[in-house]
C-alpha cells in the first residue's frame, strides 16, 4: 500500500474516532514510536534500519538518544541478577537485594 493511501485511510479512521487529523496523529508518528521502542529495548540500529527501510546512519542521527548506553545495560543486568539470585538466610539482606537502584 502506498503511503498516501495509508494516510488517507488513517485520516478517515481518525475522523470517525473524533480525533484531529493533524500531523501529530498521522501514521509517521507510529514509525517514530516503533523505532524508539525497538532502540530502547536494545535492538541494533542496523536491524531497525532494515525494519523501516532506512540507513543505519539516518537511524543513528535521528534516534541515538533513545538507545540505552552501556551503563544502563550494566545496571539492568545487575538488577536482574539481584532479583533472581538465591535468597540468603538473613531476611534483611534478602529484602535489600530486591531494591533496585
Amino acid at each position: 500500500m502506498h503511503r498516501k493511501m495509508a494516510n488517507d485511510r488513517w485520516k478517515v479512521a481518525l475522523r470517525r474516532a473524533g480525533m484531529p487529523d493533524d500531523r501529530w496523529h498521522m501514521m509517521h508518528v507510529l514509525r517514530h514510536t516503533a523505532v524508539s521502542a525497538w532502540l530502547s529495548a536494545g535492538i541494533s540500529a542496523r536491524a531497525v534500519a532494515e525494519f523501516i527501510g532506512d540507513t543505519e546512519e539516518t537511524v543513528m542521527a535521528t534516534y541515538s538518544h533513545m538507545m540505552p548506553d552501556d551503563r544502563d545495560r550494566d545496571r539492568a543486568r545487575k538488577a536482574m541478577e539481584r532479583f533472581f539470585s538465591r535468597p540468603e538466610a538473613d531476611p534483611a539482606s534478602a529484602s535489600a537485594r530486591r531494591d533496585v537502584p
